[in-house]
């Protein structure tokens, strides 16, 4: 695809495609990457021809079914379910460092009175 004539936030995109392609992007870019692909069709058929490059061949080697947009369905919503996950335990590791906090302070003041 030639990016010369597409504006740069497209540019961006596809060049991630690959590095969402092999799980390499923080989860900061895979959302904003996924964002961009349901709301542009270019973007989103250059990911599918990827995809279909990447994962298509893989099938045709051990000769399994391929239904593309299946496929990427799936991959795609198992990345958003990655992010879900990543921030369901960062807020409780947060939860749980505030509690530590605040067990150790109760334990100072407990201690020095």
């Amino acid at each position: 695809m030639n990016t010369k004539n597409v504006p740069l936030e497209c540019a961006e995109v596809e060049k991630q495609i690959k590095p969402f392609l092999d799980w390499e992007l923080n989860d900061t870019d895979a959302e904003r990457f996924i964002n961009h692909l349901h709301e542009c069709p270019v973007c989103k058929e250059e990911f599918a021809i990827q995809y279909l490059i990447s994962e298509g061949l893989k099938h045709l080697e051990d000769g399994s079914a391929f239904n593309l947009n299946h496929e990427m369905g799936i991959r795609l919503d198992s990345s958003v379910a990655n992010i879900n996950k990543r921030r369901v335990y960062n807020r409780v590791m947060i939860g749980l460092q505030v509690v530590s906090v605040f067990v150790l302070l109760f334990l100072c003041v407990f201690v020095l009175y």
